[in-house]
């Protein structure tokens, strides 16, 4: 027991053999009083053990990382190999910059009523857009929504709106017509339960906008 508490005797082979024997004797020595501390010597010597079984790992690892290419590939074939890689991170980054990231824009949701009645709850893409007094023109603008940079053919909205005092919901499919900037994506109710829908920053009631029938419409 002696020779675990010489310096020279604990070296880095034996320091855990140590450390247990050391926590037995102070158990045998002071009883119940050195319980904590031998727990604590316990757990300390568990952690080691495990830290040093990691360590071992990781070097092993990392010698097998750093050998890989001097062993098995020559100088030429390593520059071809990292050539290689730079190339398809600035490919797949290109490509996500300019295909994914790039097509989509943010709009806020702007509903117009051209209706004597409320609208109460007005869905867009399964996305709440707000609600909307009757006659009332534009009821605000709810964000956010993502729309295409540039329109495409056949690009169409799914509508969901429920009225004031009706328990019933009304669906539709409106196409979005063609447009050469964004803006806000305008769903327009006009009498007749007919929907329409605009990617637009003008008020509907200029000459600007491309709706329809301006002069009945926008009657004060």
């Amino acid at each position: 027991m002696s020779s675990c508490f010489a310096p020279l005797q604990c070296s880095h082979r034996n320091i855990f053999t140590c450390i247990r024997d050391s926590s037995r004797f102070l158990l045998r020595r002071y009883g119940h009083q050195a319980s904590l501390a031998m727990l604590f010597l316990r757990s300390m010597t568990r952690a080691g053990q495990r830290l040093s079984r990691w360590a071992r790992k990781l070097k092993l690892f990392i010698k097998g990382v750093m050998k890989f290419p001097t062993r098995r590939m020559s100088k030429k074939t390593l520059f071809r190999c990292v050539f290689v890689l730079i190339f398809v991170s600035l490919v797949s980054y290109i490509v996500y910059d300019r295909f994914i990231e790039r097509k989509n824009a943010i709009a806020t949701i702007e509903p117009w009523n051209f209706t004597s009645g409320e609208i109460a709850d007005i869905y867009v893409n399964g996305q709440w857009g707000g609600s909307v007094h009757g006659l009332s023109g534009g009821g605000g603008s709810i964000c956010c929504t993502l729309i295409p940079k540039v329109w495409r053919k056949g690009l169409v909205v799914t509508i969901k709106w429920q009225k004031s005092g009706d328990e019933k919901w009304y669906t539709t499919i409106a196409p979005v017509p063609e447009y050469k900037k964004t803006g806000a994506l305008q769903i327009l109710f006009l009498p007749g339960d007919n929907v329409q829908v605009y990617i637009n920053h003008y008020w509907p009631c200029t000459a600007m906008h491309p709706m329809p029938n301006k002069t009945e419409l926008c009657k004060e």
